[in-house]
């Protein structure tokens, strides 16, 4: 897995009736060769699959699919499934 800065990982909330009280904790699963971009959120009772990439600025309250790259819309996040595996080139420096 690799993060990027300031990534926040929520496993409980407050009570919806009652903001003394803490919800029950919820889980979050996340996969091998995960990539979650800078200032994400990823809320309690998310299943991320595995290889995803998941762009900066998104917030995950849902389950991501393997294989797939998430982004930020316009009001919403975009879920996109990967066309085929990404290898970083050591020579050229460049995912290819």
């Amino acid at each position: 897995m690799e993060f990027g800065p300031n990534i926040t990982i929520v496993t409980t909330n407050h009570d919806k009736y009652d903001g003394r009280k803490i919800s029950a904790k919820r889980g979050v699963i996340i996969g091998n060769n995960v990539w979650i971009g800078a200032n994400c959120v990823i809320l309690p009772g998310c299943k991320i699959g595995d290889e995803v990439t998941i762009g900066a600025g998104c917030v995950i309250d849902c389950e991501v699919p393997s294989k797939s790259t998430v982004t930020r819309g316009v009001g919403h996040i975009q879920v996109k499934p990967k066309s085929r595996d990404y290898e970083w080139d050591i020579y050229k420096e460049e995912l290819t």
